[in-house]
């Protein structure tokens, strides 16, 4: 739909056209001009897109414009270009229900009102702040003091941090990521498709970035230590027997079965075997 110098709104249930003008504080007439299949006295349907006219300078002076797709939420929207979700929030107050979102129509997208990272981290991991997290809390997930925290991130409001705010966690990468293999995340990375480009796998993934608190949820420009994929050792010798490579998603007991061997026969034939943990692609005598 074109909507030149306006903004595409999703009618919400029960609203009717004066409704809506009264929320975007436009005429009846006006709606109607800009939409010519309806007349004034037409009942939207939920969800139904309608153009609002000349209201996108006034509502949206110094951001974008962005069209919701039918997988989106207000989250992934927040996350997707690298802002705070309340910072979305406060940029639509004409969106009745955050959790309610409808295809076709358009938010405001607001300009990142802090950098994706600060200017410079030496030696440290920049994280980002999580929902209720203060730079008390922050300090001590990492065993810093607050007051490195204010001195390695000059901007902060020590008062208030926004939900993905990245900030600078000083002297800690030697700690926490000893082989220093650090990487920013993006805005359409998730943990498993950064554990996939990396050939590691999730659950060691997770395990090297403990101070992430729910592995579904990363914000962009803030760090994960990408731990070194160490090559499990081929077996010396595999007498009467061949190699096997472990698939995803497979355990001891399944190989077993596929080969019709048992359990302690394999480890027998693997002796620096972890019977609990088998990598994908770790080698195996069978």
């Amino acid at each position: 739909m074109v909507c030149p110098g306006g903004i595409l709104y999703a009618a919400r249930r029960g609203e009717t056209l004066a409704d809506i003008a009264g929320r975007f504080r436009v005429r009846v007439v006006d709606l109607v001009r800009a939409n010519p299949s309806i007349d004034s006295d037409y009942q939207p349907d939920t969800g139904e897109v309608l153009c609002i006219p000349d209201v996108a300078d006034e509502l949206c002076p110094v951001g974008d414009l962005y069209t919701v797709r039918r997988t989106d939420s207000m989250f992934s929207i927040a996350r997707q270009h690298g802002i705070s979700l309340s910072d979305l929030i406060a940029a639509n107050p004409w969106i009745p229900d955050p959790d309610v979102i409808y295809p076709g129509e358009q938010l405001c997208i607001p300009i990142n009102k802090h950098p994706e990272k600060p200017v410079s981290c030496p030696r440290g991991i920049l994280y980002a702040a999580r929902r209720g997290e203060t730079l008390t809390s922050i300090a001590r997930k990492f065993s810093v003091t607050v007051r490195e925290l204010i001195r390695a991130n000059p901007g902060i409001d020590p008062d208030r941090l926004d939900i993905g705010q990245v900030i600078c966690i000083p002297g800690v990468a030697d700690r926490l990521c000893p082989d220093r293999n650090l990487y920013t995340v993006r805005p359409t990375d998730s943990m498993w498709a950064i554990a996939q480009r990396h050939s590691i796998t999730l659950s060691r993934l997770i395990a090297a970035n403990p101070w992430i608190p729910d592995p579904e949820l990363i914000y962009p420009g803030e760090q994960l230590c990408i731990p070194v994929r160490v090559k499990p050792p081929v077996p010396p010798r595999c007498p009467g027997g061949i190699l096997y490579a472990v698939r995803r998603g497979e355990t001891l007991t399944s190989i077993g079965r596929k080969f019709s061997v048992t359990v302690r026969e394999l480890i027998r034939a693997n002796p620096d075997i972890d019977p609990d943990r088998l990598d994908i692609g770790q080698i195996l005598c069978i």
